[in-house]
């Protein structure tokens, strides 16, 4: 039987409150277990509005006491909230969160929190480093965690993504394998690119990450009222949102021969792809204010060195000599900003002579 998405997430989310439960039950008896419930639903609820990653070290806790812990001891550093909905906006990758009910979160941000002071009196959770902990009297108690995902409480969705990306590069792009991707040169040598192959790339790219990737895959979505980005994918059980922008390098001739190339892209076109999708970001915010957007600038690298336009061969030093040559991108958006994911460049083989 194939499990849906919230039978995917429900089945994970009760395979580690069992590996709670014990330690949780020893430290505390049914109080606790009956705290640990109510954590874990608002683990799996706030992670549908973040990004979680390797960066990020988060605190959620429940009190087993009628008054909170947060307010008391951080006062004036807390935010009271009443929506997990709130930290769709979250820029921050360090925060504790104390759950009173659905209705009562208050949140602490960028502060050291003492963990050995909550201990005693409240169920703790804690995502580090991309570990998950509770704990216990006796100390924490690690969640040992599957391959492929950020954790038990969270659908997989950029991680997967990027996941399949590489993927794609291996079985697809890197030897133009697929049929796309083949009409996207010239020929079978794989030196230039016919005329404008990035509606080849699209299509290749889009058809594979719709088998490979459990999320609603589309070509060519709008995020304003002139452009639109090549590839959105929207996870339908969280609120995250991917936004794929796709260049490529290289040269395209017509497939009639010519006395010119028709384009001659170089790295500075990945650049301008990287301001277009940062802006992109910029105006999607505006009309999906309550998601977790993140960019991807994807750059086809088809590079040859030393070519004209009556090049028929290359050798391996010519064929091969940008496969390693990364874009420097200036300004880098990955460091300005969380929600623009490192550049992907796939580097595609030419067919050389020798």
């Amino acid at each position: 039987m194939i499990l849906t998405k919230e039978q995917d997430l429900a089945f994970m989310k009760k395979i580690a409150e069992k590996s709670f439960s014990i330690s949780i039950h020893d430290s505390y008896g049914d109080e606790g277990v009956t705290c640990l419930p109510l954590v874990t639903d608002a683990i799996s609820t706030l992670y549908k509005y973040i990004d979680l990653n390797e960066k990020c070290d988060i605190l959620v806790f429940k009190s087993f006491k009628s008054s909170s812990i947060l307010p008391v001891k951080y006062s004036g550093k807390v935010i009271k909230v009443s929506d997990f909905a709130f930290f769709s906006a979250n820029s921050s990758y360090t925060f504790a969160v104390e759950i009173v009910s659905s209705e009562e979160i208050y949140v602490l941000y960028d502060t050291a929190i003492d963990i050995q002071g909550i201990i005693p009196e409240a169920v703790v959770y804690r995502y580090a480093q991309g570990q998950e902990f509770v704990y216990c009297l006796k100390g924490p108690v690690k969640l040992e965690r599957p391959p492929d995902i950020s954790s038990y409480f969270a659908f997989p969705t950029f991680r997967s993504l990027e996941n399949a990306f590489q993927h794609y590069y291996l079985a697809r792009a890197r030897k133009s394998t697929c049929p796309f991707l083949k009409q996207a040169w010239i020929d079978e040598k794989q030196i230039f690119f016919s005329p404008k192959p990035e509606e080849k790339m699209r299509k290749s790219l889009y058809d594979f990450l719709s088998l490979s990737v459990r999320a609603e895959v589309r070509e060519e979505q709008n995020v304003n009222d002139t452009e639109p980005v090549d590839i959105k994918i929207t996870w339908g059980f969280s609120s995250h949102i991917a936004l794929i922008e796709i260049k490529w390098l290289g040269k395209s001739i017509e497939r009639t021969g010519g006395e010119k190339f028709n384009q001659i892209y170089t790295d500075s076109r990945a650049k301008s792809g990287a301001k277009q999708l940062a802006d992109y970001l910029d105006q999607n915010k505006l009309n999906t204010s309550r998601n977790v957007t993140k960019g991807y600038l994807v750059v086809f690298d088809g590079r040859r060195w030393q070519t004209s336009i009556t090049t028929t061969d290359l050798d391996r030093n010519n064929g091969y000599h940008f496969e390693n040559k990364e874009v420097n991108f200036d300004p880098d958006y990955t460091a300005q900003r969380s929600d623009f994911a490192k550049p992907t460049r796939f580097f595609m083989e030419p067919r050389i002579s020798n």
